[in-house]
């Protein structure tokens, strides 16, 4: 399932791309999201790792991420992975007068036989993508 979600905010590209794609900030505007955990010693870019701990459907999940793809106050691109689901996350990011226009994708797939399931389960992971989307748009609009 793909979500793409475009939104402007008052933010410069920069902030904006560097507050939505280090995952250290990702509690703060995914409320799924229960724990993130990373080295504080690591620079962000490409090669950062995250470990992330969220809820879905009432039960813990854990995702092991890390950025695959980076271009500061430009792009980048995110790979969560566990045992039953791989996640992309992309962010894009323009000038757009004094601030930024923000794509935001993300594209997940479930492994086995979950992954028949996926029309169900869009539905269930649209709201949660909308609220974060809300939630990136507050954080960068002043």
């Amino acid at each position: 399932m793909r979500f793409v979600e475009e939104f402007d905010v008052t933010a410069s590209p920069a902030e904006a791309l560097a507050f939505i794609a280090d995952f250290s900030n990702l509690q703060q505007w995914d409320e799924s999201v229960t724990a993130v955990e990373y080295d504080a010693e690591q620079s962000f870019g490409v090669g950062a790792k995250y470990a992330v701990t969220l809820m879905f459907a009432g039960r813990e999940q854990h995702m092991d991420y890390r950025v695959m793809q980076y271009a500061a106050a430009e792009f980048a691109e995110l790979r969560g992975e566990n045992d039953s689901s791989i996640a992309i996350d992309r962010v894009t990011v323009k000038s757009k007068g004094t601030g930024a226009r923000v794509t935001y994708e993300a594209d997940i797939r479930f492994n086995g036989w979950v992954r028949w399931l996926d029309p169900i389960l869009a539905l269930v992971f649209a709201p949660t993508v909308k609220k974060a989307v809300r939630n990136m748009r507050r954080h960068l609009t002043s």
